[in-house]
């Protein structure tokens, strides 16, 4: 099997300070691959906001759309026939959390929280054959996501 494909991609990312509190961060990620011919754009946006005197706390809200092209294993089937028409999976995600920095033990620390929740289309579903994981090669699922992280 002989491939030849070409894979751009690019981003952009503005951040406007709003004040003392508050931070605006606007980003965009292209993408393009020449084997499937699909162009892609996924925008994501954060609002932060800091307590007014307590430097120690970041508040955060964001959301932004997602899409990650295939990889080589995703676009072969059961046979090994390669699939050059698989779309990129995508997804809308909203996030928010915070970052609270203190000291304790005479250390420094950091607590990170966050709440998410994703929304999947054109998802590539796979099985498990025992530790080989097998991709159907097609965009015929759809996913949800919704979870805690919560790390010092």
């Amino acid at each position: 099997n002989t491939t030849n494909s070409t894979r751009l991609s690019g981003y952009a990312q503005i951040t406007q300070y709003l004040g003392e509190s508050h931070t605006l961060t606007f980003g965009v990620r292209a993408n393009y691959w020449s084997l499937n011919g699909q162009g892609l754009l996924s925008p994501r946006l954060q609002y932060a906001f800091r307590p007014r005197g307590r430097a120690d706390i970041v508040f955060r809200l964001a959301a932004g759309l997602y899409a990650q092209p295939p990889f080589y294993r995703e676009l072969r089937d059961f046979s090994g026939t390669l699939n050059r028409n698989l779309q990129a999976q995508e997804s809308v995600h909203f996030i928010g959390g915070f970052d609270w920095s203190f000291r304790q033990w005479g250390r420094p620390f950091k607590l990170v929280a966050e709440a998410y929740y994703k929304r999947l289309w054109n998802v590539v579903p796979y099985d498990v054959d025992n530790v080989r994981l097998r991709y159907y090669a097609t965009n015929s699922a759809n996913a949800w996501i919704q979870g805690l992280d919560v790390r010092v």
